[in-house]
């Protein structure tokens, strides 16, 4: 069986190569000036509920002992649950 993260990162493989192109920078055109110039670009932030981010990031997700993704706040298991 695969897991559900490899299966994503197929998706997500051809996005991240031209996102780490773009902060190399990539030969554009400036019609104004006449010119090329290197364009960089930088991906900031990614947004997504709990359930993927925690897929696309390889981490444990929503229901997992430590679930935040920012903090180190540990949960608290319900005995025989």
């Amino acid at each position: 069986m695969v897991p559900q993260n490899v299966t994503a990162d197929s998706f997500i493989y051809p996005l991240v190569r031209e996102l780490l192109e773009l902060t190399n920078g990539v030969s554009t055109y400036d019609a104004l000036s006449n010119s090329l110039f290197p364009l960089h670009a930088y991906a900031i932030a990614g947004f997504g509920d709990i359930p993927a981010i925690s897929m696309l990031m390889h981490m444990k997700g929503h229901n997992a002992m430590c679930p935040c993704r920012m903090c180190e706040i540990k949960g608290i298991r319900i005995p025989d649950s």
